[in-house]
């Protein structure tokens, strides 16, 4: 599966950025946080609540899985920011590729 391209009009915050860092520490601007997630794949809400192992999602987010298949954005569609970037372990990334393919570039 091909990733979506999303517009470059999503903000980030501190926090979505620093959770960002620690799967991709090259990621030095909110520029380049917005080009990596402009190349995720949303998810529906019904397949990213199991994904992540949650009991519920919030309704004003939706959830976009990393190319890389190593983590979920979450926007909050009423702001059009990235509160979060939610590490999937071993486990949850393997079931990621199973489910929408193998990471790309």
């Amino acid at each position: 599966m091909n990733c979506a391209a999303v517009p470059n009009t999503v903000r980030f915050t501190r926090h979505a950025l620093e959770r960002l860092r620690e799967h991709h520490p090259e990621v030095r601007t909110f520029t380049e946080a917005r080009d990596l997630f402009a190349r995720a794949n949303t998810i529906e809400t019904d397949k990213a609540v199991p994904l992540l192992r949650r009991d519920y999602a919030n309704k004003r987010s939706s959830y976009h899985l990393a190319c890389d298949r190593r983590g979920v954005f979450v926007l909050d569609k009423n702001t059009n920011e990235c509160v979060t970037y939610l590490r999937l372990d071993q486990q949850q990334q393997i079931s990621a590729v199973k489910q929408w393919g193998p990471p790309s570039a």
